[in-house]
């Protein structure tokens, strides 16, 4: 489960970053983990960014919107657009350092 939320947070920043603030699209993109076990489903509807998170062909997160809210500065949560994607693969083997 801990792979699942660390793919799902990094999914997010990756996909976040390919965004900038404009005007309204209807563009979704799906991201899918290398076994295609985990699926990431990004959209726009009217502007405001929206995922949702399968596994195993099983929705674990309904479609949900993303953004942030300051307290002194406007949020960003709406009025965006995808302005480009671009995919590319990495795979490298992690070890866990204890002690």
């Amino acid at each position: 489960m801990r792979t699942i939320l660390r793919f799902t947070f990094f999914t997010f920043l990756l996909l976040y970053s390919g965004i900038i603030s404009a005007g309204k699209s209807g563009r979704q993109e799906n991201l899918s983990s290398p076994d295609g076990k985990i699926s990431v489903n990004f959209m726009l509807q009217e502007g405001v960014p929206n995922y949702s998170v399968s596994y195993d062909g099983t929705e674990m997160i309904q479609p949900s919107s993303l953004g942030f809210r300051f307290k002194e500065a406007p949020s960003l949560d709406k009025d965006f657009a995808v302005t480009g994607t671009r995919r590319s693969e990495y795979d490298e083997s992690w070890s866990p350092v204890w002690g």
